[in-house]
């Protein structure tokens, strides 16, 4: 015998949600951070087989309170979060049979006229 419980499907509404994010270089690895997150609601339907659907349709009520209040907690563990997008690693370069090393630093990301701007320093050895 299966086992059966309650069974859900979730979406967001609305079903993009826009977010903030935040982009600073940490060395040479270009981090970003969660600023904000727009506002949503988390909707359940349930779902599963005639059992599961039958036993979630009763529960529905409480799962759609827990539609609402989730978001706020979700709010609470995506905002502040950083995660490394890339890094920027020297590369070696042969010129007339020399190999040189080519490095960034001091490296900055700013806005300029709409577009995401680079600066930083190149040091060659």
């Amino acid at each position: 015998m299966s086992d059966i419980g309650v069974n859900y499907e979730a979406r967001t509404q609305p079903e993009r949600v826009s977010a903030q994010i935040s982009m600073q270089f940490v060395a040479t690895t270009l981090r970003a951070t969660i600023v904000s997150v727009g506002d949503f609601i988390i909707v359940l339907t349930p779902a599963g087989n005639v059992a599961e659907e039958i036993i979630s349709g009763i529960a529905y009520p409480i799962a759609q309170i827990l539609g609402v209040a989730l978001p706020p907690l979700a709010h609470g563990l995506i905002i502040g979060r950083s995660f490394d997008v890339t890094a920027i690693h020297p590369a070696p370069e042969v010129v007339e049979g020399e190999t040189l090393m080519i490095a960034a630093d001091n490296l900055t990301v700013s806005n300029f006229n709409g577009m995401l701007l680079v600066k930083g320093g190149v040091s060659v050895s």
